[in-house]
């Protein structure tokens, strides 16, 4: 399943991506807001892939999809199954750091949105976001996400202790 918006386009994840997509997991600007290790080379992006992949083959809809700006990869944004029988899917985005401030984040994730709704038959998506990364926080009320909660101290990155946002789409 590919997905197109204006700008756009979206493709199913593979591991082809990794050394593109090693680009976000080993920049520590670009997961400084999420709990996720740095990445030192390519075969540790493809082992991340393959994770994922893996976890994602018991569904029937693609749920990792790659971002393509005129061919060229910018980032990564996803509906990762939480509860698939109970329609209950996570919600992410990650972008590049040279293409941020572009809107083709919300471009992006409103795509996923619109694909999460209306093929998976989505009935709740939830996402986690920093309140420091107020980029993050604004493309999730942007397109409608409520915030259901927060975890004071959710996690300890270099030292800095982050709050983590709870989001709701339902």
């Amino acid at each position: 399943m590919k997905l197109k918006t204006k700008r756009l386009e979206l493709v199913p994840l593979e591991e082809k991506y990794a050394k593109e997509l090693l680009e976000i997991w080993q920049n520590p600007e670009t997961i400084r807001y999420t709990n996720a290790l740095l990445l030192d080379d390519v075969e540790e992006a493809r082992e991340k892939i393959e994770g994922w992949l893996r976890r994602a083959a018991q569904s029937e809809y693609t749920t990792h999809f790659v971002i393509l700006r005129e061919q060229e990869v910018i980032g990564i944004v996803g509906i990762p199954a939480i509860n698939e029988n109970d329609g209950k899917y996570g919600f992410y985005y990650q972008l590049i750091k040279r293409f941020w401030n572009n809107g083709y984040g919300k471009e992006a994730a409103k795509a996923v949105l619109i694909y999460a709704i209306r093929e998976v038959k989505a009935k709740m998506l939830l996402a986690d976001a920093v309140p420091a990364n107020e980029a993050s926080v604004n493309i999730l009320k942007g397109l409608g996400f409520k915030q259901i909660g927060i975890t004071r101290h959710g996690f300890t990155e270099n030292g800095n202790i982050h709050n983590v946002i709870h989001f709701q789409y339902v």
